[in-house]
Parts: structure tokens; sequence; C-alpha cells
């Protein structure tokens, strides 16, 4: 008797498994670790029927995104150039942005206040997150798939997982605020062409404090003017003025432009 209703019971369990759609099976939610310090490596691949173009150059690249406590750094390499974005804390509590171009003859640096940073992403605003069904493996994550739908119309297709979180994390790249989660997979379909980005590894080790010194020397200082190319600047705009808050770059800026006039 106890073996026939012991195999009833698997029977009944078998049935179950197998009329749940194929997405949902092996999915199984591990609890998620919050570590203050996260790394992940993105390889990045390009997939396009014609003719290499322009965004060849980003393929075979690599795209690092550092965060430590409150501080965090994003760094693409590829042919194309080698750029990395600081979103660094300062004595105000705002958040001080800086981004450094460090390929080619040319190397220079633009700082950005917490208001121009959002100016620059301003793309994303109301940007809209879709949640789908499927589910994948990536880097060792179970993740969940969605679509970024911005102002335009465009979307970035997501694979995120709530595994592994940090705020900050996903706070760095303005494009997924509204994914919940961590983004490990995204892709940009423009036509019959795709550029993917993929997480290749996951490291919740200490990151070291070098990672996130901005470079200065051999770097231009220039300032960001909004659809414009960046404008180099006098030595009259100092590093400390960026350390005291939006105001005191903005005064520093209106000083430069009046003494042009």
């Amino acid at each position: 008797m106890i073996q026939r209703n012991l195999q009833y019971i698997l029977w009944s369990f078998f049935l179950l498994v197998s009329c749940l759609p194929a997405s949902s099976r092996g999915f199984v939610q591990r609890d998620t670790l919050h570590p203050a310090d996260l790394t992940i490596a993105y390889a990045i691949s390009v997939s396009s029927p014609g003719k290499a173009g322009v965004g060849e150059t980003y393929n075979g690249g690599i795209k690092t995104i550092f965060v430590s406590g409150d501080k965090a750094r994003m760094r693409q390499a590829s042919l194309a150039r080698v750029q990395s974005i600081f979103l660094l804390p300062q004595k105000n509590g705002a958040a001080r942005i800086v981004i450094a171009k460090e390929s080619g003859t040319e190397k220079y640096r633009v700082n950005m206040t917490a208001a121009q940073w959002r100016e620059y992403n301003s793309k994303y605003d109301s940007a809209r997150f879709t949640l789908y069904d499927d589910s994948l493996v990536i880097a060792g994550f179970n993740c969940r798939k969605g679509a970024v739908t911005l102002q335009d119309g465009r979307q970035i297709e997501v694979w995120f997982t709530n595994e592994v979180d940090n705020q900050l994390f996903r706070r760095a790249d303005p494009a997924f605020t509204s994914v919940p989660g961590i983004v490990l997979q995204y892709a940009y379909h423009i036509k019959r062409s795709s550029i993917i980005y993929t997480a290749t590894e996951v490291a919740q080790l200490p990151v070291d404090k070098k990672v996130f010194a901005v470079p200065v020397t051999g770097y231009q200082l220039k300032r960001y003017i909004p659809g414009r190319p960046a404008e180099p600047v006098s030595d009259l705009l100092q590093e400390e003025e960026w350390e005291d808050g939006d105001d005191a770059v903005t005064d520093s800026l209106q000083k430069q432009q009046d003494k042009k006039h």
C-alpha cells in the first residue's frame, strides 16, 4: 500500500512538472547576495549581415563595471576607443562624474555635476520596463528576460538577475535604472544588426582603490556643453572646485565665460 501511494505521488509530481512552461523548469531562485564590492565584465559581440561598419570596431571589446562602497567605474575597451566613466562622491554628498578618454593621441577628461549627468542621459528618462517569461543562466546566475523601451520607441533587450544585488551598481548605468535587478546581458538591435553585451565574470571580491583614481597626468581637462563637443577649460577651474559641489563649478564656468566677452 505504501509503495503504491509513493508511486502515485511521484507520478503526480512528474505530471505537474511536465505541464510547466519550458522557461520555468530548472529555474530555482536562490537567496540574494548583497556584496559591497562587485565587478562584472561583459564581452561585446557584433552581429551584422552587411559590410563591416563602425559597429564592428566594438566587436571583441570588453566592458567592465567596478563598484566599491560609494564609488563606481565603468570602463569600455575596444578598437574604437578606451573610455571610463567614474561616479565618485563629493564632500556635500552629491555625485561627481568624470568621463575619461584613455586612448588615442588626445586624452582628456570631462568633469560633470550630478545635474549635467542627468541631462547627458536624458534619453533614458521615462524609460519603461517590460518583463517576459523567458529564463536563462548567464555566468552561473539565473536570469529573466525583459525589455527597456525608450522615449523614441527603441528597445534594449535585457537579461537580469536578482541573485546578486548592489544598489550603486544598478544606478551606475542610467539605461537600466528601470530594471528590477542587475543586468547580465543586453542587446541593441538596429535593423538586421545587433550589439550584444554578455557577462563573462561576476566577482564579489574587494576592488583595489587605485581602480577609482581618475587619470590626470597627460589628460586635458574639458567641460561638458549640452549638444556640443566638450571644450577645453583653463587652469582656473581646479579639481577642488568640483569637490565643493555644483554651485562652485557653475560659478567658475560663468567667470571663464565672462572673461571671453
